[in-house]
């Protein structure tokens, strides 16, 4: 199962611990009210990330108890590879708001990134007690429980998310995966044809359902 995800740019087909951020999408904070922060949001958005953090720390050095900036940055060093330091801001961000559960989220992706798969996990479970209505606690989770052969709970967790939102095509696409990676070909070829319905960009699901349809 080890080969079941990929890198977050680049594919599904591959996955890795590290690529958990893969189904994280720029959930940046923009109400700062600082201008600062706001720069530092222009440059994240930008796909700036070094610049971003930078515009962070002087907005932290004017304010240095508000845990939304403390997440920006976490989540901007997030992008540029400097985990350790990102996972360092999103535990002061909870620090600060032990409610904060899109912190408790990313500081999970970070520990799955550093190979720290337990430490992820109870990030995520807490990431989905406090954001009981975001898929992404569970997709994370159950890539984690996928890596780690946990393949009836990695199930439950996507058949979680496909059944509050039928129209989550990632959630086919890793449940196709799953299915593909234990043998169910029949199964995975349903799944990664729901994705591709409903993202025709997908086309690592693409791939697979035309792999697995030959080989019937």
């Amino acid at each position: 199962m080890a080969d079941m995800y990929a890198c977050p740019v680049t594919s599904k087909i591959n996955l890795s611990p590290a690529t958990a951020s893969a189904l994280n999408p720029k959930l940046i904070i923009k109400d700062h009210r600082n201008k600062f922060a706001d720069q530092g949001v222009t440059f994240f958005d930008k796909g700036q990330y070094e610049q971003a953090a930078g515009m962070f720390d002087r907005a932290i050095a004017q304010d240095q108890a508000k845990p939304t900036l403390y997440y920006d940055r976490g989540l901007a060093r997030l992008y540029a590879g400097k985990l350790r330091d990102s996972a360092a801001d999103f535990s002061m961000a909870i620090n600060l708001k032990s409610d904060f559960g899109l912190a408790y989220l990313n500081r999970g992706i970070v520990e799955g990134q550093l190979g720290n798969q337990d430490r992820a996990f109870l990030n995520f479970n807490r990431a989905i007690e406090l954001l009981p209505n975001s898929d992404l606690g569970y997709l994370n989770r159950g890539i984690l429980f996928a890596l780690r052969h946990e393949n009836d709970s990695a199930l439950q967790d996507f058949n979680k998310v496909i059944e509050r939102n039928p129209k989550n095509a990632q959630a086919f696409s890793y449940r196709g995966n799953l299915y593909r990676e234990i043998g169910n070909v029949d199964a995975a070829i349903a799944n990664f044809r729901r994705a591709v319905e409903l993202d025709p960009t997908d086309e690592q699901s693409r791939h697979f359902l035309q792999l697995l349809s030959v080989s019937l």
